[in-house]
């Protein structure tokens, strides 16, 4: 149920299977079309649901499909679909499950979604399907044409009328979600779903479904790390033990763990998720460009291993994803996003993140890896370049520029904060055009990172001045630490170090450690047993002859870097 997460509301326009002869391979996409048969979870119990269909072999692929749409792996349940679409033509569930999986915008299996959509709706007119599977269908339907509140009340008029139809109700809650305010608060749906899962978790502390699915609905949210630990580290822990073999959950608790401050437990969770999806693709020869897990599990290491100190091996697992090719046949994939955004300019980050002269000349050098890769929109141009390009120019220049800072070269500190600033305006500009792409997700943490880092060099800039002038340092890092963004997606933070760290050097430069102090304990809430914050925490107590307690921090700081 991973993309009812990442759902952005956008007009789809259905309408009847246009005349002849439906074809199944048409919801097939060739890339699942060479795979064998998926294989079924045997430890995995299915959601309690009587599938219409004279096909046994549908049925338990449909009951598949559904388990692995709850547990965070929609590549999984769309082949379980397809397979269920060729056993039985005209199983209307299974055309539901390919539409349900099938998430986004613009990505490359965009045409097999919409002709399952079309396929499922000439089946609804025929009056094939029971009666809650034809509400299925219909707020499938609804989902595409009017967006997700409209398809959520679908599925609530199902669940209100089949009360024991428990995935109905999930579907109900979780399309309502609306997120967060800038403040952090809880959206009217986003208060509305979390209630009415902790609910369901009450009423079913077994069921994996409602388990992950309350799980993936905090992954996002804006929680302090003992709110994290209180009220979502448990299940995961618990989804963890039941399937310890299960990808996705290792992921997921790599990215739960980690919010917790547990950086050695989400390093092992990281170290098996890699493990069990190189096993999974090997086996069932899936490329990584449908397994985007894989790309976010090797990122989660790599920044984990960095705020650890340990960055040989993150800046390894940087340089293999910056290097790895990428087919421009499979650009519209989700792990091709993942690779563009994220992989290439993983190691670009982390050498911003400690910031020595040798980590940023890596940094730069990675960047040579990051080539003008192409996509295609047939719809408005032939041909043009990634968008990611503008995005690898900004991370250039920040580089630059940090690297001008070190050196105290003042013309070029001015002329390439000044490209900096084009950059940073151009990435704004492709906005309108990302909007119509399968990177639309990638683009948005992209063009915030790169707000961030400006913003946060224009605060490096001004500390560096005298007097009156250095107190706009503050300003520009206060506003960094207001615009720097959690994780989200099953990612770590882009920025790979918190921006309240700045502020707590501010602070140690006009000689106010107690502030100080306080803006690296918040550093710390943001992501707890970061050692940077902690390293300027303890230089604050020492500050403030608070000898004691910075012996007590460096002891810890020991402890995390191991």
């Amino acid at each position: 149920m991973r993309f009812l997460m990442l759902f952005l509301a956008f007009p789809f326009f259905v309408q009847a299977q246009e005349s002849g002869e439906f074809k199944v391979q048409s919801v097939i996409h060739s890339v699942v079309q060479k795979l064998e048969k998926p294989r079924f979870a045997p430890d995995f119990v299915p959601m309690p649901l009587a599938i219409s269909t004279q096909s046994e072999v549908a049925s338990n692929h449909v009951l598949a499909g559904i388990t692995y749409l709850n547990s965070a792996w929609d590549f999984e349940a769309y082949r379980h679909f397809c397979a269920a679409v060729e056993a039985d033509p005209d199983c209307l569930m299974a055309y539901w499950g390919v539409a349900m999986s099938l998430g986004g915008l613009n990505h490359e299996f965009y045409e097999p979604r919409k002709a399952a959509v079309d396929r499922m709706l000439d089946l609804l007119e025929q009056g094939v399907g029971v009666d809650w599977e034809k509400g299925f269908g219909q707020a499938a339907g609804r989902l595409y044409a009017n967006g997700a509140e409209a398809s959520a009340l679908v599925y609530k008029n199902v669940a209100e009328k089949f009360p024991n139809n428990l995935q109905a109700q999930l579907f109900s809650l979780v399309l309502i979600r609306d997120g967060y305010s800038s403040s952090g608060q809880p959206n009217v749906g986003q208060r509305k779903a979390m209630a009415g899962l902790e609910k369901l978790v009450k009423a079913n502390p077994e069921n994996i479904a409602v388990i992950s699915t309350w799980v993936m609905a905090h992954g996002d949210a804006p929680l302090k790390s003992s709110e994290m630990r209180e009220e979502v580290l448990p299940f995961v822990r618990k989804l963890v033990r039941l399937h310890p073999d299960y990808a996705p959950f290792q992921l997921i608790a790599t990215h739960v763990e980690s919010r917790c401050g547990n950086a050695s437990l989400a390093i092992n969770h990281a170290r098996r998720a890699i493990d069990l999806f190189e096993a999974y693709c090997e086996q069932q020869k899936v490329s990584i460009y449908d397994c985007p897990g894989l790309i976010q599990s090797r990122v989660f290491l790599a920044t984990l291993l960095a705020g650890k100190d340990h960055f040989e091996e993150a800046y390894e697992i940087a340089d293999a994803l910056a290097q790895a090719p990428i087919d421009g046949n499979r650009v519209f994939s989700k792990g091709a996003s993942l690779m563009l955004w994220e992989g290439r300019s993983l190691g670009p980050r982390l050498a911003l993140m400690r910031g020595t002269m040798e980590d940023l000349e890596r940094g730069l050098d990675l960047l040579k890896f990051f080539p003008d890769e192409e996509w295609f929109d047939s719809k408005e141009v032939e041909k043009k370049k990634s968008l990611a390009i503008s995005y690898r120019n900004a991370l250039a220049y920040c580089i630059g520029v940090r690297k001008a800072l070190l050196k105290n070269d003042e013309s070029a500190i001015r002329g390439l904060y000044a490209n900096l600033s084009e950059r940073v305006k151009q990435i704004d500009l492709e906005a309108p055009l990302a909007r119509k792409t399968s990177s639309y997700s990638e683009y948005l943490r992209a063009r915030s990172t790169a707000r961030v880092f400006a913003i946060e060099l224009r605060g490096l800039i001004d500390l560096r001045k005298k007097g009156a002038m250095k107190l706009g340092a503050f300003n520009w890092f206060s506003s960094a630490s207001d615009l720097q963004s959690r994780p989200l997606n099953l990612l770590p933070m882009a920025i790979p170090y918190p921006m309240e760290n700045r502020i707590g050097e501010f602070y140690l430069a006009t000689d106010k450690p107690e502030k100080a102090a306080m803006a690296y304990r918040q550093g710390l809430e943001r992501m707890p047993n970061h050692l940077g914050s902690l390293r300027g925490y303890r230089s604050a107590l020492l500050k403030m002859g608070e000898n004691d307690a910075a012996e007590k921090i460096a002891e810890r700081i020991e402890l995390v870097k191991k």
